[in-house]
Order: C-alpha cells, then sequence, then structure tokens
C-alpha cells in the first residue's frame, strides 16, 4: 500500500510527459508560486481569527481549524506536488516511489479531505444556526464541535491511508459533500432573503430578536461566499474522481484538478478579508507592524 499512491501518480506524470510536457512544468511553477500566498495568508488569517472577537464561537472554532490545514497546504502539499512535476518535467523522467515522497501523497491526501470535510462542517453549522435559531445554542454546544473536529481529522488520516483500488466510495463521498454544501448555501440565500424582508418589517422595532436576526444573516451570508468558491475550486476534483470510478484509468488533467483543490486554500484569506471586518482588520494591523518592525 505504501508505493500505490506514488504509483498512481507514475501513471499520470509518464502520461503527461508524452503529451503535455509544457502544461507539467506550469504546474510545478504554480505550485511554488502558491506555497508562499497560503503560507503567508493563512498563517495572519489563523492570528486574526484567534483574536476576533465577534465571530460566533463556533464558527471561529471551525474556520480556524479550516485555515490550519490551508496552512499546512502552503507549508507542505504544494511544495511537495511541486518537486514532483518540476522533476518530471524539467529531467523528463519519472519520479521514483521512496518512503518519503510516499508519505508526502498520503499526507496532501489528508489535508485535503480535512479541508473537505471542515468546510462541509461549517455550512452545516451555519444552516443549523440560521434555521434554528435559539435552539442552535442548546444542540451545537462548543464541546460537541471539538469533538466534530477531532472526528474529521481522524476520518482524513483513514481516507489518505486507504488502498485506492479500495476506495470506490470517494466520489460517493465527495458528492454528497458537495450536494450537502451546494444546498447550504442555497438554503442559506433564501433564508437571508426572508430575514431581511422581516428586518424591514420591523425596522421600528428595535427588539433583540432583530439584532440577533441580523446577527445570524450577516454570518450565514459570509459562510456563504467560503462555500461557493470551495464548490468552485473542488469540482475538477470531484470529476475526475467520477472519470476515474467509470473508467478505471485516471484522467490525464487529475494533476490540474488538484491544484484547483489546493488553489482554494490561496482563495479562503482572501474571502476572510473580503467578508470579515474584524479579520481583515487585525490582519492590516498585523502588516502594517510587520512592515514597522522590518523598516
Amino acid at each position: 500500500m505504501t508505493d500505490q499512491f506514488c504509483k498512481h501518480l507514475q501513471v499520470l506524470l509518464r502520461r503527461l510527459l508524452e503529451s503535455q510536457n509544457t502544461a507539467l512544468f506550469s504546474l510545478s511553477v504554480l505550485n511554488f508560486g502558491f506555497c508562499p500566498v497560503a503560507t503567508l495568508g493563512n498563517a495572519l488569517a489563523i492570528r486574526a481569527l484567534w483574536k476576533a472577537s465577534s465571530l460566533p464561537p463556533n464558527l471561529r472554532k471551525l474556520l480556524l481549524s479550516l485555515a490550519f490545514c490551508d496552512l499546512v497546504v502552503g507549508l507542505f502539499a504544494h511544495p511537495t506536488l511541486a518537486a514532483v512535476f518540476v522533476i518530471s518535467a524539467a529531467l523528463k523522467v519519472n519520479v521514483q516511489c521512496q518512503p518519503i515522497l510516499t508519505i508526502s501523497l498520503i499526507g496532501t491526501f489528508c489535508v485535503a479531505w480535512a479541508s473537505f470535510l471542515n468546510v462541509t462542517a461549517i455550512a452545516v453549522d451555519r444552516l443549523l444556526a440560521i434555521s434554528l435559531h435559539l435552539r442552535y445554542a442548546e444542540l451545537v454546544t462548543s464541546k460537541r464541535v471539538t469533538i466534530i473536529l477531532v472526528a474529521i481529522w481522524l476520518i482524513s488520516c483513514v481516507f489518505s491511508l486507504v488502498p485506492l483500488k479500495y476506495f470506490v466510495a470517494a466520489p460517493i463521498l465527495g458528492s454528497s459533500g458537495f450536494l450537502l454544501t451546494t444546498f447550504a448555501c442555497v438554503y442559506v440565500y433564501i433564508v437571508a432573503r426572508y430575514h431581511q424582508n422581516q428586518i424591514q418589517a420591523q425596522f421600528q422595532q428595535q427588539n433583540a430578536q432583530v439584532i440577533v436576526l441580523l446577527r445570524e444573516r450577516k454570518s450565514a451570508l459570509n459562510v456563504m461566499y467560503i462555500n461557493i468558491v470551495f464548490v468552485a475550486c473542488y469540482l475538477p476534483k470531484l470529476c475526475s474522481m467520477f472519470y476515474d470510478a467509470i473508467t478505471g484509468n485516471s484522467a490525464v488533467l487529475t494533476p490540474f484538478a488538484v491544484f484547483f483543490a489546493l488553489f482554494n486554500s490561496s482563495l479562503n484569506p482572501l474571502v476572510y478579508c473580503w467578508r470579515l471586518r474584524e479579520v481583515r482588520q487585525i490582519m492590516k494591523d498585523t502588516l502594517k507592524k510587520f512592515f514597522r518592525l522590518e523598516v
């Protein structure tokens, strides 16, 4: 099993070397280029999310877990794939299945699964928050969120260790997560519009319920944009998984689909800056302090 991931990648690289060597080299450049982007962006995001007090506690915990996944992508996954691609493209040789490379690839799959499951958990959390209102605090406690996060990482580790030929459930699990996330996006948008009409109707009554509706609507819409970016980046990988399951062969475009999935880690900090005002301010202050010290 230890060599299976590497041998699977060898087949893809051999086919790319025969047909699209320039594209393979471009992939290595892109992976190297987004290493510092994902690393710096998510390091800043983790600090900002940790200090942000305006976010709901459960949402902040889930976003911190997602930001940590994205940080590991920048530190670990991007460099691993970049090294593999550049060796194959520049030297025109196939990579050797050394244990360190196999472990690196398994770690990359683990982080990708963890990121996927984290975003799904965030979508479900906001779906429950906007649906249950006052009952949400009773059902979704901080302890239960912590248990879910531990389960996400354990499941991701298990999924990354299962041999590919036995893991026929991957497309089913991936499509289930996609459907759930997409449903959450649509439902959150519909409920947010409904809440907007309620707020406009009750605008003269500045009561606690209006304040709660405003807070729920804002946090739900913020998460909706994270989900939209996630779906756009992971959709090519889902398509390649279905192609592999149906044909029994790996698609030539699979490495490109993997890059787009990892590219999501560089986009998430930008979404935080765009949609979360306090997080954006903390990140700006951190950069100002850093460059002031440098000068």
